[in-house]
């Protein structure tokens, strides 16, 4: 039974960890789309689909915790940002259906609203090759100028994100890079280990927040890819490591501070 495992089993309901590791420097505070972070370290969507670990997440360090994909309709889960206020919460959403059709565009606009109510941030999922949706799917533009149209008219302002694989087999992340782009989204989520394809995103999002996923197991992994993107997510990692290496790499982060 991995660490992961181990953690879904005992955390049944949602409670507050027994002590938190807080790694706020100010060497180490990011600001992207709009919001602050303490640090730039995060834990990617996949490892807390429903939010049920967050606080023993939160215990971590990391500067934020992105849980999902979560699928409309989903009840939302606790006032999260009240308790850890510190600590930003990324929803990443999706739908149960195939496709992008009629009923899956109202799925994610209903999951945007919903989310919209917790999250500090929200993303659109479109690395869904069992529910056939990618980068390339007939109807993504109309989902994500559905959602930006649900974002402006919303009352407070929640920053939208893409999420795309650049090792997808169904198609190259392009058009939706390009759309997120000129839609006026907030960023992109990246999972790639590629740095010279990681860099080419950022020259092609010109600005807009990028967060960067895969291929991070130590410190220069998160450093490489700092130079690049404004934010890093680990999944197998924690999966393998377990909770000891956000501190470990953050401790390892601020020595390396000029």
């Amino acid at each position: 039974m991995n660490t992961l495992d181990r953690q879904n089993r005992k955390s049944t309901t949602d409670r507050e960890p027994r002590g938190r590791i807080e790694h706020s420097a100010a060497g180490l505070h990011v600001e992207a789309m709009g919001l602050n972070f303490m640090n730039p370290i995060g834990l990617a969507a996949g490892l807390d689909k429903t939010g049920a670990l967050f606080s023993e997440f939160a215990a971590t360090g990391a500067g934020h915790v992105e849980i999902g994909t979560v699928e409309s309709p989903f009840r939302q889960p606790p006032a999260y940002r009240q308790r850890f206020p510190h600590i930003r919460l990324g929803m990443n959403i999706g739908s149960r259906r195939k496709g992008i059709t009629t009923d899956v565009l109202k799925d994610y606009a209903t999951a945007f609203t919903t989310a919209a109510g917790s999250a500090d941030y929200v993303v659109v999922n479109l690395t869904s090759t069992d529910r056939e949706r990618h980068a390339d799917s007939p109807g993504l533009e109309a989902l994500l100028e559905r959602l930006k149209r649900e974002q402006e008219q919303a009352a407070r302002r929640t920053p939208l994100l893409v999420k795309v694989s650049a090792d997808a087999v169904a198609a190259p992340p392009f058009r939706a890079l390009y759309l997120a782009r000129d839609l006026g989204l907030d960023g992109v989520v990246l999972v790639c280990a590629r740095l010279q394809f990681i860099e080419a995103v950022a020259r092609l999002l010109d600005g807009l927040t990028l967060v960067s996923v895969g291929g991070v197991s130590n410190a220069e992994d998160v450093r490489c890819r700092l130079t690049l993107a404004n934010l890093v997510q680990i999944h197998s990692a924690y999966i393998q490591y377990g909770p000891t290496l956000i501190p470990h790499l953050l401790a390892e982060l601020e020595l390396s501070q000029p």
